[in-house]
């Protein structure tokens, strides 16, 4: 029997199966961070907890926004894990996922991040995690995931979103006194 353009095919109906399931895999992402922004937001910091918690691992962490004082609203979102070794010598990693307009917090949340998340919606520590590196997930530019900004902010070229970056990178060392001292070669960045 000739297939005709009415009749469904499989390849639509399996296209359809895993978008709904990265739709599914994102808002459960979403819901994630919105609840360690929640858990972490009277700290600055998450508290150590045991691992096979409903955040798994033993690693400080913080999330927020740092205000790029080189424009005039611009807020970039990131998401910092310490290194599982030694944070104190450990380098420290920009993570930039491309795109461009592609969140970090998925590669965060499902790539490279501490753990992952599970069907059951439970963590999971993740065996591929760059834990020992000090790792900061970054948002970017302006309007990507939870970045956001003044629309006369808006960035049309590479040197403006590298600028952004610089004056981002100046805004987390003074949350993070502890890296201020890093060698050019120690802060590596990655996509």
């Amino acid at each position: 029997m000739a297939s005709d353009e009415s009749s469904p095919l499989v390849a639509r109906s399996a296209n359809g199966r895993s978008k709904k399931a990265l739709i599914l895999k994102l808002t459960l992402g979403g819901a994630l961070l919105v609840l360690a922004l929640w858990l972490i937001q009277d700290h600055g910091h998450s508290d150590s907890t045991p691992e096979g918690s409903f955040v798994c691992g033993v690693t400080n962490s913080s999330a927020g926004h740092i205000k790029l004082t080189n424009k005039e609203d611009d807020h970039y979102f990131y998401w910092f894990f310490e290194s599982r070794t030694s944070p104190e010598t450990d380098p420290l990693v920009l993570w930039l996922t491309g795109g461009p307009g592609s969140s970090s917090m998925f590669a965060l949340l499902t790539e490279n991040g501490p753990c992952t998340i599970q069907g059951d919606l439970s963590t999971k520590l993740n065996p591929f995690s760059w834990n020992t590196t000090n790792v900061i997930w970054l948002d970017q530019p302006t309007g990507v995931g939870y970045s956001f900004g003044s629309p006369a902010d808006k960035d049309f070229n590479e040197t403006n979103v590298g600028e952004n970056i610089y004056w981002f990178l100046r805004g987390i060392l003074e949350k993070h006194p502890q890296f201020q001292n890093l060698r050019e070669t120690d802060v590596q960045h990655a996509h």
